[in-house]
């Protein structure tokens, strides 16, 4: 079955870190055989869950994107590339937005070299915060974190992709019984 819906709170078995079951918005439970947690880098799925973190942010600096879904082409023969640009710019890089770190230069500069960059008046770019980390532990006994709310390195994409490509192939040998979920905690650590 197919449910859209918002896990509010999730119940544990003790102290350990086997599911039970979820509460959902509606105010429904749901009890399951295995729980897979993707709900992206979301800091209030860090309250329902109890997952634990790792932080990157002494190695890698940048924790903010100036980004903007209404980026319009001006010669698309031209702009448009089957892979992704990353270009150096004064604070960090361009991409679908600006990767910059709120420790080395304003909000508002990095809005204004974005937008002196793309030359687009008609754009209303956001800032987001990112944080650079990796889950201790996503793999146990019933349950994984996989995706961005597994970890997160960089806005680029492919090693978010990467990771998230191995981790599900880590599930699938878990499920599988090839694998025991320390093993590929261990891999998963050494992905990232």
């Amino acid at each position: 079955n197919f449910i859209s819906d918002t896990v509010v709170d999730s119940q544990y078995r003790g102290d350990s870190d086997d599911i039970t079951g979820i509460t959902l918005s509606s105010g429904e439970n749901i009890t399951a055989d295995y729980y897979v947690i993707s709900t992206g880098q979301s800091c209030a799925s860090d309250n329902i869950f109890r997952e634990e973190y790792k932080s990157y942010s002494d190695y890698l600096l940048a924790n903010k994107a100036v980004v903007s879904l209404g980026v319009k082409y001006k010669d698309k023969q031209k702009e448009f590339y089957p892979y992704t640009v990353a270009k150096t710019m004064k604070y960090s890089r361009i991409g679908t937005g600006y990767v910059f770190s709120d420790k080395h230069v304003s909000h508002e500069e990095a809005i204004k070299e974005f937008m002196e960059d793309i030359d687009d008046d008609s754009v209303t770019p956001a800032v987001v915060d990112f944080y650079p980390r990796r889950n201790v532990k996503p793999y146990k006994s019933n349950n994984c974190v996989i995706g961005m709310a597994q970890g997160f390195l960089e806005p680029l994409d492919a090693s978010g992709l990467t990771i998230t490509f191995h981790s599900i192939l880590h599930l699938c040998n878990i499920l599988e019984g090839n694998f025991h979920p320390n093993y590929a905690n261990e891999l998963t650590r050494i992905n990232y």
